[in-house]
């Protein structure tokens, strides 16, 4: 969390935290004890964005300088991590009895990644042009979108996820110390 502190201090651009402690994922992001993994976009494939590459390197530089410092035995301050998502619900699209796909995004809340989502908004239009709106059932009272129909979750049956937001205060952090917070 230090490090993604350090990014967020330092990018100057919106740096959201996506948390998936609760859902296993099968990614090489996840064999370390402490795993990252960077995205940035949307970008659609076979295209290079100049502002999405730009920030890509910033935000490697930033990591780099992070373990450089922690690695230097520079002492980082108790610092707070703002715009964490944590994962609480995959939410498929509609589909028929035959498991074929029924609907898509509503046009509403395509392209709005990371907005809070409120009970009776649309989520899905069907083909036949119905509006499927979300009940607001779920373990918060809160909820927010992420990676809103991701052209590589179709095969995931995945149109979006619904996040939790929080904000967390995180300790310092020095090498060799054996108070450290994850």
């Amino acid at each position: 969390m230090q490090s993604c502190a350090y990014v967020q201090a330092n990018l100057g651009a919106p740096c959201r935290v996506f948390l998936t402690e609760d859902t296993p994922l099968y990614t090489v992001c996840c064999v370390g004890k402490h795993s990252v993994a960077v995205e940035i976009g949307p970008q659609p494939h076979g295209i290079l964005r100049a502002d999405v590459t730009l920030t890509m390197k910033r935000v490697v530089g930033l990591l780099l300088d992070f373990a450089h410092l922690f690695n230097t035995g520079h002492e980082l301050p108790p610092t707070r991590v703002d715009h964490i998502f944590r994962t609480k619900e995959r939410v498929n699209f509609p589909r028929d009895a035959d498991g074929d796909l029924k609907g898509v995004i509503h046009p509403s809340l395509q392209d709005n990644d990371w907005s809070r989502l409120n009970p009776g908004d649309p989520i899905f239009l069907t083909l036949d042009e119905e509006v499927i709106t979300w009940p607001g059932v779920s373990s918060s009272n809160e909820m927010y979108v992420a990676f809103v129909n991701e052209a590589a979750y179709y095969e995931k049956n995945l149109a979006f996820w619904l996040c939790t937001r929080e904000s967390k205060q995180v300790a310092g952090l020095r090498r060799g110390a054996t108070d450290v917070e994850k």
